[in-house]
């Protein structure tokens, strides 16, 4: 009998609270050379980390932060554009709804 192992990490270390060293075991994982992104073709290896670049519910202003400072500007909006505009022009409050609501 041959048991398999097999992880998956979904984590944010950036947007995650409380760390009791200072430092994610997702963060040190990618410090290790296997995580590491490749210098010379600046990629991950595919084996071994996915980076989910695709938001199917999100609007594109919403995206614009995360973006710049998490995706190095891979994050592609695919949400379908009636859906995510729905409430662009409530007047619900003083503000353009699409930055009240996620």
């Amino acid at each position: 009998m041959s048991l398999k192992f097999c992880a998956t990490f979904a984590y944010n270390p950036m947007l995650n609270g409380l760390m009791l060293s200072g430092t994610s075991l997702l963060e040190r994982l990618m410090d290790s050379g296997v995580y590491a992104r490749d210098e010379s073709t600046d990629q991950y290896n595919p084996r071994y980390v996915t980076k989910l670049v695709r938001s199917f519910r999100s609007h594109p202003d919403i995206l614009e932060v995360p973006n710049m400072c998490f995706y190095d500007n891979e994050l592609q909006p695919f949400a379908d554009k009636l859906a995510r505009e729905k409430f662009c022009n409530w007047e619900v409050s003083a503000y353009r709804i699409h930055d009240n609501i996620f």
